[in-house]
């Protein structure tokens, strides 16, 4: 049966069990397997791991900072706290808070640390989607990684792309561009994220974004 320690929620309230915070979610998990909860087609609740029956509560979650959520939290541990109540749900939204706050810099430390890994190219960021991405005259492009030149289109090779250096095939992903003003271009490299980095992506997007535009306008105060 999953514990605090095992699942390493926030708490095991009276309220639904094992309560936790996910990418800045407030979600239950089950004691079976101290999975995540989902409704089930005939109306029911049921573990995500092992789709075993759980209680309607285990369905309850809320944003971190969704105060209209927390006082409706409080009310249902007054039932059982009283007047401590308030007490107790603000211990337990602070410890949501330091949680959510230390894998958010810790994202972002392993963002910068793969950013400075990648200055030696000039690429801004080595990143899980199609590998060194830059930015020249506010387009954003790939680099190789065997010459750290520009891709392009070839009608020989497996993918069709070549490195404009040494005409060595590369992937496919390496002709992707955009300029750094395009906002629905950045929104679809944030989709791509998002399958590594989940709710951070965004987080992500927006670092690489700033570098970007901060090194073009240093490049065109420079010119």
């Amino acid at each position: 049966m999953a514990a605090i320690q095992s699942t390493k929620a926030l708490v095991d309230d009276p309220v639904g069990g094992l309560l936790t915070v996910t990418e800045g979610m407030m979600h239950y998990l089950t004691r079976c397997c101290g999975a995540s909860a989902k409704g089930s087609a005939d109306g029911l609740v049921m573990c995500r791991a092992c789709h075993g029956d759980v209680g309607p509560e285990l369905r309850a979650a809320w944003m971190l900072d969704d105060n209209e959520s927390w006082a409706w939290y409080q009310d249902r541990l007054s039932a059982y706290y009283g007047d401590q109540a308030s007490l107790v749900a603000n211990q337990i939204r602070q410890q949501a808070i330091e949680r959510t706050h230390a894998a958010t810099m810790a994202l972002a430390e392993m963002v910068n640390s793969v950013m400075a890994d990648v200055q030696s190219v000039g690429a801004l960021v080595d990143d899980p989607v199609a590998g060194l991405l830059t930015v020249t005259e506010g387009m954003m492009h790939y680099l190789t990684r065997c010459c750290g030149a520009s891709a392009e289109g070839s009608a020989y090779g497996v993918s069709g792309v070549v490195c404009r250096a040494c005409d060595r095939d590369v992937a496919a992903e390496l002709v992707a561009a955009w300029t750094v003003d395009d906002d629905q271009s950045w929104a679809q490299y944030q989709d791509r994220l998002s399958a590594y980095y989940g709710s951070q992506a965004s987080l992500v997007v927006n670092q690489i974004r700033q570098r970007a535009i901060e090194r073009t306008n240093m490049a065109s105060s420079a010119a």
